[in-house]
């Protein structure tokens, strides 16, 4: 039998716990973020939640290591204290978190997950014929208006900018990869692969967007575009691979009207390979 001692430290312990809140609709990337922030919090001593939905609960399947950050929404008691989800939804670098902070939390957290189990193996399959791999990000981006006029930008011509100076500074691949979640546009819009490679691959109609993720993890060469899945394969990968830091090429822009800053992307590593403009600005 519970007694009153017992109750009033659990609701002592219930007012020290803070719960992020977060909403359906969030990808992968976004409760990365989240997580990370409560495994900061959690080495200094803070008892810090996220709430779940749906969306991340396939991703907590094969990364059991960052269930013990989640709670259901119906698990958050009325005097526990409650976060909302900031402008910059805890993604800034430099501020919210820094390289040190992602390689601990990448390392302890991410990587002894079953995502990627065996990637010393698998991350040779990527390299070792000089892959550059192409992370394009189509989806709810284009095929939804409203994201269309925050998210969109003319992806065809930054990736033409990424490859050449990619090229420039690395000579010729053996073969560029893509993965993308528009696998029929990048046929259609990148045909200009071929000019640098003798071989182009494109991820299978049965990939899943975990295997994406590894795919692009596990490669040592990448161009992201403006996602927060590219961001977190792009910090994987350092991780994974150590010395490729310069070997990332990223959009300077992100989204607009997200933040008074302007459009820039605040996630970016300083250290990567960053593109300023594009043909037409």
């Amino acid at each position: 039998m519970t007694t009153l001692r017992q109750r009033v430290l659990a609701t002592a312990r219930r007012r020290n716990r803070t719960v992020l809140l977060t909403y359906p609709g969030l990808g992968v990337g976004n409760y990365l973020y989240f997580a990370l922030r409560a495994y900061l919090f959690s080495g200094e001593g803070r008892d810090y939640r996220v709430t779940l939905d749906d969306g991340v609960r396939p991703w907590l399947a094969v990364m059991p290591g960052l269930q013990s950050y989640f709670v259901e929404h119906s698990d958050v008691r009325l005097l526990e204290r409650r976060e909302h989800i900031s402008p910059s939804f805890f993604q800034t670098f430099g501020d919210d978190f820094n390289g040190d902070d992602l390689d601990r939390y990448i390392t302890q957290k991410v990587l002894p997950s079953p995502l990627f189990n065996g990637w010393h193996e698998r991350s040779s399959q990527l390299a070792q014929d000089g892959v550059l791999t192409v992370n394009v990000r189509r989806g709810d981006y284009y095929a939804t208006e409203a994201f269309r006029r925050i998210y969109g930008f003319d992806v065809a011509s930054y990736v033409h900018v990424a490859v050449a100076e990619a090229h420039r500074d690395n000579g010729d691949f053996g073969r560029i990869h893509v993965v993308s979640d528009g696998v029929d546009w990048c046929r259609q819009h990148l045909p200009w692969l071929e000019d640098y490679t003798e071989r182009v691959t494109f991820v299978g109609p049965a990939d899943s967007p975990q295997q994406h993720l590894v795919d692009v993890a596990l490669s040592p060469t990448l161009i992201l575009t403006n996602s927060t899945f590219s961001y977190w394969g792009a910090y994987i990968s350092n991780v994974i691979h150590r010395a490729n830091l310069s070997d990332v090429w990223a959009p300077r822009f992100f989204g607009r009207g997200l933040r008074a800053e302007g459009s820039s992307a605040w996630q970016l590593d300083p250290r990567w390979s960053v593109i300023e403009d594009v043909p037409g600005a």
